[in-house]
């Protein structure tokens, strides 16, 4: 037989559970939204979002300015994506060779004078070019294109585990990347895949 001076233990012990804890167990709801990342380059405007599926993790890439889902990869069981990152596969268009030619009439002491004005375009990259890179858990990061709607370079090699970060860096003639594991940081050539540092 439980005496009463155990069962008010018990009870008492039960009510010390703070409320805040019972209501988050039963509200968890984890979102299936994991990473995402915006495109900032205007011609490709995208909208980058890694989501939990059923079986695995889904690349999907929305175009912003229809709304529309563009394309969508998924990866392989148990692969997970640590980050997303987009940039280009080459160099970026340069000031110098995408200047615009208009024509401008002035009128000078009665005279009409015409001259070309050059129109400056900010460094924009080729649609075609615009790609996303995927860091994983798999000691490799996955360069995706959305106009292909596929994997076009794998980075592997230098990391064995978790790869927690990468990033594009243009010089404005070429391309490379930058992965880290926590450990090492390499740098890639983007375009063949090998490590450079």
């Amino acid at each position: 037989m439980v005496s009463k001076s155990k069962r008010s233990k018990t009870a008492t012990a039960e009510q010390s559970v703070p409320v805040s804890k019972l209501a988050s167990a039963k509200t968890a709801n984890p979102s299936p939204l994991l990473k995402t990342a915006f495109s900032s380059y205007t011609q490709s405007p995208f909208f980058a979002s890694i989501i939990r599926g059923l079986d695995a993790q889904r690349l999907r890439v929305h175009d912003i300015s229809t709304s529309r889902l563009r394309c969508e990869h998924v990866f392989e069981n148990g692969i997970t994506v640590n980050s997303l990152a987009w940039g280009t596969l080459g160099s970026l268009n340069s000031n110098s060779k995408n200047k615009k030619k208009r024509k401008r009439s002035s009128v000078s002491g009665g005279n009409v004078i015409e001259s070309d004005d050059d129109e400056d375009d900010e460094e924009e990259a080729d649609a075609s070019q615009v790609v996303i890179g995927i860091a994983t858990n798999k000691g490799k990061t996955y360069i995706f294109s959305p106009s292909q709607s596929a994997i076009v370079t794998t980075l592997e090699g230098g990391h064995s585990g978790n790869v927690y970060d990468f990033q594009f860096h243009s010089d404005g003639k070429k391309t490379t990347g930058w992965s880290t594991d926590g450990d090492k940081l390499i740098e890639w050539d983007i375009t063949r895949g090998n490590m450079i540092k």
